[in-house]
């Protein structure tokens, strides 16, 4: 593979457009472009500076699993790597595969694969409700009942309840991150 086709791999890997990478590197998207198609050439320092906007983004790419529900019953599990679960998620949507089952189909949930394990971040699995103290909000994993207020604007400040004395500190910190994750994903304006 040569560089322009790493470049472009990278991009698309990445679920950039040549004009999102030009606009960062300063670089023209017309010089980018004709340098990608192998019709023009662009000065070792321009290439670095590519190259190193795409391997920092690259450095952050997660290994996603979505399982998908079929009306039938069966289930699909897909693995994709992507920068963001929305980024997975849209990639496998757009896919001629998932265009042949999209009306029957229904996502059953997203997981990071970490060293070969998955982290479950579904959704259906926490509550969020607006708590009755101004500015603070109630995250809860009822998988393991645990419950978090925590304050508008800064999840650092918050009043963390176990429910379920059973629960090892293993557990706890599972559901603490699991909680956090949610909240950043489907929540952010809360953050």
């Amino acid at each position: 593979m040569d560089i322009r086709e790493n470049i472009s791999a990278s991009i698309t890997v990445l679920g950039l457009t040549r004009y999102q990478v030009a606009k960062v590197t300063g670089i023209p998207q017309s010089n980018l472009s004709a340098f990608l198609k192998g019709k023009d050439t662009l000065s070792v320092k321009k290439i670095e500076q590519v190259m190193d906007y795409l391997a920092g983004l690259l450095k952050d790419l997660k290994r996603y699993k979505i399982r998908f529900k079929l009306s039938d019953g069966n289930e699909v599990n897909c693995r994709i790597s992507a920068p963001s679960s929305d980024v997975a998620i849209a990639r496998i949507q757009s896919s001629l595969e998932f265009q042949t089952f999209k009306e029957k189909a229904e996502i059953v949930s997203v997981s990071t694969e970490i060293d070969g394990g998955a982290v479950d971040i579904n959704p259906e699995k926490f509550t969020l409700k607006e708590s009755e103290t101004p500015n603070f909000w109630v995250v809860s994993d009822t998988a393991r009942n645990v419950v978090v207020k925590f304050k508008k604007g800064d999840f650092a400040q918050q009043k963390v309840t176990v429910l379920f004395e059973g629960l090892s500190e293993i557990e706890i910190a599972t559901s603490l991150k699991e909680i956090g994750e949610y909240v950043a994903k489907y929540h952010p304006e809360l953050l």
